[in-house]
């Protein structure tokens, strides 16, 4: 999903620089974080197990 924002960003004609001005940080702090995050993998098949019969919520890009 990151990589998607980012991508998209770049598409825009966002530079790390300017991420950074919009967050407050320097450049070498917005690389530092992004190249601290690390993907995990998590068991399973891709579905949601309901418990209590609820709908299974919709995903809003804000």
């Amino acid at each position: 999903m990151l990589g998607k924002v980012l991508a998209g960003l770049r598409g825009q004609g966002m530079t790390v620089r300017d991420i950074a001005k919009e967050f407050g940080l320097t450049p070498q702090g917005v690389t530092e974080y992004l190249f601290g995050l690390t993907m995990t993998q998590h068991e399973g098949n891709g579905s949601r197990t309901v418990t209590d019969g609820s709908p299974r919520p919709r995903l809003t890009v804000v």
